[in-house]
């Protein structure tokens, strides 16, 4: 029977792979979309994880959240490390009640967990009794796919020994398995490098468990230090776990001080351990369209300053602030502030909780103190902490942090100087830039895309003459990125803007506003390869220039008088300026790029009077 000419042609382009069972998959001609077919499906390799100190200044409700996860994870089994109630009590009725407790939390766990007792479980003749009858043997062993499981318990006798009768138990077990491919040994306290002062090193008996370990591969699990650490003895490993609740500063992994439960895969080479931090596993349901609904309206809600925080003066004692709290969600909004206790301008409440109501607006007054006198041109801003979050029962914590800063602006002097600026870039006839910007104002970058001074700032410097208006800077960029002409916006530069009517043009609808010229001014090599922006359409005789330098580029710029309706230079006269500088990388897009903001953007709402206010001298 003869194969129909198109079948023929599948059956030599598809062929079923051979592929360890239950793996069933066909390849065709060429390359195929995976790397090798070689599954890890070796029938002695399993996992197990370890859960460590529950007590020692427990944590109400993060244990109880470690089994939720490990049910999520799905273990063969679960080991301990012991202290799993706070014990150090001789009253039977309370010690019965704190195991009671325990159980109820182990309850929902759907795998097997084995008991390893701690020192508050253990600490005096009764809790042992009580352990033994409520728990079962203080130390043990079994064995599971070839692997010895050695459970102690480093307090028998209390405190700190492995007791003559527990180290002949071991001998005995391990004389039972000497075959068997690898010893994990759990207990809790680890009594090579913490004991209890009662006791000497040589008489803790870790020295003999040591001695009957050797020539075997093992591997020590323990607790009790509520901070993590890995030991390297006897060239085996001995780890100290850290917390799943007790007692923690909880500063991170740097200082060993987390909630995690240790992942343990058995592999030919031995466990393969891996830190499993609470706080990072979370079921199917950690992002839903309703939660992302409530995150939604924590950034809306982010505190922000209401109105100016402007003082007519050039030195204050303090000041006033509004800061403003919307919650547009149906549920109650935790708000809390915090302030630094060293900041020049402080309220005299350095925390601050409240909550929002659902649906509504809230407004925080705060007056502002100084220690004494403050030049308001030397005030940098008030930085403050804040802390927004939703309770929900069916969801994870709904919660961001962030830091947000209040600005005061005060009156800035706008110099006169006696000859014209050559605008040519160069910057020797300037002298010192006074003012600087080393922290955008509103909108501010987003985490990550600024990494501190060096990658974006700036300072600047404004003076006039009888015929014109002059504006420098000096920017520091760590990264250059210059694109096509007719991109200006999504490359470095630097935008200054001047406002010469700016009372007046508080009443005039934006597009009707009079006297406000801008500068939009691209490095380059040199001057004459530097772009500016808005020459083309700009009044006549208004130009700038922007060389690239070593740390970022310069810039130069003048604005004469007669392309302004209204004439500058008169003595007391207000103008309103801003700056900002744009910085782009090359793997950048332009959500992605930073605007530096000396005063907050004009076009982002946040914008308030005064802001940027220069006085002609």
């Amino acid at each position: 029977m003869r194969v129909p000419a198109l079948l023929g042609v599948l059956l030599q382009a598809t062929v079923l792979v051979a592929a360890p069972a239950p793996l069933k998959i066909e390849s065709g001609p060429g390359p195929n979309p995976w790397t090798s077919l070689k599954i890890s499906s070796d029938p002695d390799r399993f996992q197990f994880a370890v859960v460590t100190d529950r007590t020692g200044g427990h944590r109400g409700h993060v244990f109880q959240d470690g089994v939720a996860k490990l049910n999520l994870l799905q273990p063969d089994f679960v080991m301990s490390v012991g202290d799993l109630i706070e014990g150090y009590t001789e009253d039977p009725k309370e010690i019965e009640a704190e195991w009671k407790e325990f159980f109820g939390f182990l309850k929902p766990l759907k795998m097997p967990f084995f008991f390893v007792p701690g020192n508050h479980d253990v600490a005096n003749p009764m809790e042992l009794a009580a352990y033994r009858k409520t728990v079962g043997r203080d130390y043990y062993h079994f064995v599971y796919r070839d692997v010895l499981f050695l459970c102690l318990n480093s307090d028998n006798p209390f405190p700190s020994k492995f007791g003559d009768d527990q180290l002949a138990y071991v001998a005995k077990a391990l004389a039972e398995n000497k075959g068997v491919r690898w010893t994990l040994v759990f207990f809790h306290r680890p009594l090579w490098a913490d004991h209890d002062s009662r006791v000497k090193a040589a008489d803790t008996g870790m020295d003999k468990l040591d001695s009957l370990l050797h020539g075997r591969p093992y591997t020590v699990f323990t607790g009790h230090m509520h901070h993590y650490t890995k030991f390297m003895r006897h060239d085996q490993r001995y780890f100290v776990l850290a917390t799943t609740g007790a007692g923690s500063e909880m500063r991170g992994p740097a200082f060993g001080e987390f909630d995690h439960v240790a992942w343990v895969t058995m592999t030919e080479a031995g466990p393969l351990v891996a830190n499993v931090m609470l706080d990072g596993v979370w079921d199917e349901n950690v992002v839903t369209e309703r939660s992302a609904g409530f995150m939604e309206r924590l950034n809306k809600a982010i505190p922000v300053q209401q109105g100016s925080l402007f003082s007519a003066e050039k030195s204050i004692h303090g000041a006033k602030v509004t800061l403003r709290c919307t919650n547009d969600a149906d549920l109650p909004l935790k708000v809390r502030l915090e302030f630094d206790d060293g900041a020049s301008l402080r309220p005299e409440t350095l925390r601050i909780d409240a909550v929002v109501p659902p649906n509504s607006v809230k407004l925080f007054n705060l007056p502002l103190k100084a220690s004494g006198e403050l030049n308001v041109a030397d005030i940098g801003p008030v930085s403050f902490d804040w802390t927004l979050s939703y309770d929900t029962s069916d969801q994870p914590p709904l919660k961001i942090r962030g830091t947000s800063r209040l600005y005061v602006d005060g009156p800035l002097d706008l110099p006169a100087r006696k000859s014209p600026v050559v605008v040519d870039g160069k910057l020797d006839e300037w002298g010192a830039l006074p003012n600087v910007c080393e922290a955008s104002r509103p909108p501010q970058p987003r985490d990550g895309q600024w990494s501190g001074p060096k990658d974006c700032s700036f300072r600047f410097a404004v003076q006039h003459d009888d015929q014109n208006f002059y504006f420098a800077a000096q920017v520091t960029d760590d990264v250059w990125l210059k694109k096509a002409k007719d991109d200006p916006y999504n490359q470095d530069g630097i935008w200054f803007s001047l406002d010469a009517e700016p009372e007046l043009n508080k009443a005039r609808p934006e597009k009707e506003r009079k006297n406000t010229f801008w500068l939009m001014l691209l490095p380059g090599k040199t001057a004459a390869e530097s772009v500016d922006v808005g020459r083309e359409w700009s009044p006549a005789g208004v130009r700038g220039v922007c060389i690239k330098t070593k740390d970022g580029y310069v810039a130069e710029g003048v604005i004469p008088y007669a392309g302004l309706a209204s004439r500058l230079g008169k003595p007391g006269q207000a103008v309103k300026i801003n700056v900002t500088a744009y910085d782009f990388d090359p793997s950048e897009s332009q959500d992605q790029g930073i605007y530096f903001h000396w005063r907050p953007d004009g076009g982002s709402g946040l914008d308030y009077p005064g802001a940027g206010t220069f006085y002609i001298q």
